[in-house]
C-alpha cells in the first residue's frame, strides 16, 4: 500500500482493532476486569499512535525530499537565467568592441571593463587556470585596456580574442538555452 494514501491510516486503525478482537478472543483474561480491559485497549490504542506517527514521519520524510529536489531544480533555472543575462550582455560588449576595431576606432573603456567583468564571471573556473584559451582570450583583452588602448597594431590579437570570446559564449549560451529541457 502506498503510504501517500488517504486510507492508509484507517487500513492501520482496522488492523489495529481487528488484531485487538482475535487477541481478546484467543486470550479471555485480556479482558477479566475493568483495569486489564483498559489497559488491553491502551496497548492497542498506543501501537496505532506509534504506527500512525511513523506513517507521517515517513511521508513528512518523502515531502521534504521532494521539496529539497524542487527547490534545487528552481535555484538551477534562476541560475540560468542569470548565466543566460551575463551572456547576452557581453556579446552585446563584444559586438561593440569588434565593431570598433573595424572602424580603427578605441574600444570604449566601459566595454572592455565590462567583457573582463562578466567573462570572467560566467567562466571562472577556466579564467583561474592560467593555461587555459579562457585565460589567455581575458589576458589579451586586458593588455588592450592596460596599454591605454593604443589601436591598430594590437587590434589584431585583440579582435581573436574577442571573436573567441564571443565563441565561448555562444557554446554557453546552446547549453542555457536549453535549460527548459531539465525543467520535466
Amino acid at each position: 500500500m502506498n503510504l501517500n494514501s488517504k486510507w492508509i491510516h484507517i487500513i492501520t486503525f482496522l488492523a489495529c482493532f481487528i488484531g485487538a478482537g482475535v487477541l481478546i478472543l484467543l486470550f479471555p483474561e485480556l479482558k477479566k476486569d475493568q483495569p486489564t480491559t483498559l489497559g488491553t485497549a491502551g496497548v492497542f490504542l498506543t501501537l496505532y499512535g506509534v504506527t500512525f506517527a511513523i506513517i507521517e514521519l515517513v511521508r513528512l520524510k518523502s515531502a521534504s525530499f521532494l521539496a529539497n529536489k524542487e527547490a534545487r531544480r528552481v535555484f538551477d533555472i534562476a541560475t540560468n537565467l542569470v548565466t543566460a543575462r551575463e551572456i547576452i550582455e557581453c556579446q552585446t560588449k563584444i559586438e561593440i568592441a569588434v565593431e570598433a576595431i573595424d572602424e580603427k576606432r578605441l574600444i570604449p573603456s566601459a566595454s572592455l571593463c565590462s567583457i573582463v567583468k562578466l567573462y570572467s564571471q560566467v567562466f571562472h573556473h577556466e579564467v583561474g587556470d592560467d593555461n587555459s584559451e579562457h585565460r589567455k582570450h581575458r589576458s589579451i583583452v586586458q593588455a588592450y585596456y592596460i596599454s591605454g588602448q593604443l589601436p591598430p597594431k594590437s587590434s589584431g590579437n585583440t579582435k581573436k580574442a574577442l571573436l573567441g570570446i564571443a565563441g565561448h559564449l555562444a557554446q554557453l549560451q546552446g547549453s542555457t538555452n536549453n535549460f527548459a529541457e531539465h525543467i520535466k
